[in-house]
């Protein structure tokens, strides 16, 4: 019996959430200006930064152990 191979690849976890937000801030623009949409995407990178800075943070503290 042959074996057939099916070829796997990886992708990014980007890929599924850029398009989305692609057409979210294109909505806005479009509904409420280009001031809005960026405004938008300025509060969305504060948010990234604000949530890695928490990462980072909690990633460098000790853990309390387990008894």
């Amino acid at each position: 019996m042959d074996t057939i191979w099916v070829y796997t690849f990886e992708i990014s976890v980007g890929i599924l959430p850029y398009p989305i937000t692609f057409l979210v801030t294109d909505l806005i623009s479009e509904l409420y200006g280009k001031k809005k949409a960026d405004h938008v995407v300025i509060a969305g990178l504060f948010a990234s930064v604000f949530v890695m800075g928490i990462i980072l943070i909690a990633d460098a503290v000790r853990d309390i152990g387990h008894p």
